[in-house]
């Protein structure tokens, strides 16, 4: 009985960790890229996805492109504790500006 009463504590301390956690964004407009911020700062995947469906655009051009009350969306997504997809997004940020700038002489 000890171990249930323990495992229903660490659950119910975990879920309201993350509910802690968990962005309430507002978008000013209804324009794609509001879309977009809202629901990378909202940290539910499917939400995020489900935008950029509806954009028709890439995660590689929203991760360059798409800025978030001045910010990028990768880092405005981890400020709000997005990290999985803050971490997706960076996957997809370019590399060869660090590439390019090294390899010159």
């Amino acid at each position: 009985m000890k171990k249930v009463t323990i495992a229903v504590l660490a659950i119910a301390a975990a879920s309201f960790s993350m509910g802690a956690h968990a962005a309430n964004i507002t978008g000013t407009n209804d324009s794609i890229e509001t879309q977009l911020c809202v629901a990378a700062a909202s940290g539910n995947n499917a939400k995020f996805h489900r935008a950029v469906r509806q954009s028709q655009q890439s995660i590689r051009f929203i991760g360059k492109s798409v800025a978030c009350n001045g910010i990028n969306i990768k880092d405005f997504a981890a400020m709000h504790g997005a990290d999985v997809i803050s971490a997706k997004l960076a996957r997809y940020q370019d590399k060869t500006d660090f590439l390019t700038a090294t390899a010159k002489r």
